[in-house]
């Protein structure tokens, strides 16, 4: 396992975001964080076996997520969405068009993302298109080596992604809390229970790639789980 920082690729001046990369051998694990308010995690995931990439929740800064992706050299093949919020699908309709791939989220949360750009008007001010290459996921995507486990609790169509002992969480868990259950589709309940399978599925190696701020591991989940 290793990790970099900042400069890989020359993006050590990204106008808008922070970039850390890691990797073990099979997998590289590449992470860019907007600065400002949201402080919302893009993750690029290359599988070195079969030289193709994804994107899980491109909330922001389309053009820099787009130079890094045509900087890793190998085909974009999906881009995957944790849940439907506006500050995680932002760029994303952008990216789907540059590279003609198509959007995944779960069934439950289709409509929130094209609710999406109304919500960004209205809580950021800003405009932004929904993807038109969007599709839900009912079974696991062949395009992927991920196994997708729904989540629901901080919206209704919530998923999480494993990739061998990394789990991509989005906003059901993130560092120190769990996501907030009083937007539409959120339930406390369906989060405690969501929350209970997490657990149940990670182990003492398991890392947490949070849908905002840093990434955690297993010592981490037990804690707030357990609160």
């Amino acid at each position: 396992m290793y990790h970099r920082t900042n400069n890989l690729y020359g993006f050590g001046m990204l106008n808008k975001a922070s970039f850390s990369e890691t990797g073990d051998g099979d997998f590289i694990i590449q992470k860019i964080t907007r600065n400002d308010y949201y402080y919302q995690n893009t993750y690029i995931i290359i599988d070195v076996k079969s030289s193709r990439q994804f994107v899980i929740d491109p909330g922001d800064n389309g053009e820099e997520i787009e130079a890094i992706i045509r900087s890793n050299k190998v085909d974009l093949s999906a881009i995957l969405f944790t849940h439907g919020h506006f500050d995680h699908i932002g760029a994303a309709h952008y990216l789907s068009e540059k590279f003609g791939v198509p959007c995944y989220i779960h069934e439950n949360d289709l409509r929130l993302v094209k609710k999406a750009p109304n919500y960004a008007l209205l809580f950021e001010q800003k405009v932004i298109k929904a993807p038109v290459r969007l599709t839900s996921f009912i079974k696991e995507i062949e395009e992927i080596p991920l196994k997708i486990l729904h989540t629901p609790g901080h919206t209704d169509g919530s998923c999480c992604f494993i990739l061998g002992n990394s789990i991509f969480t989005g906003d059901t868990l993130l560092l120190n809390e769990t996501g907030r259950t009083d937007l539409p589709g959120g339930s406390e309940e369906k989060l405690k229970e969501s929350l209970s399978l997490l657990s149940s599925v990670s182990n003492e190696s398991t890392i947490i790639y949070p849908g905002h701020g840093e990434i955690f591991n297993f010592t981490e989940i037990k804690r707030i789980i357990t609160k």
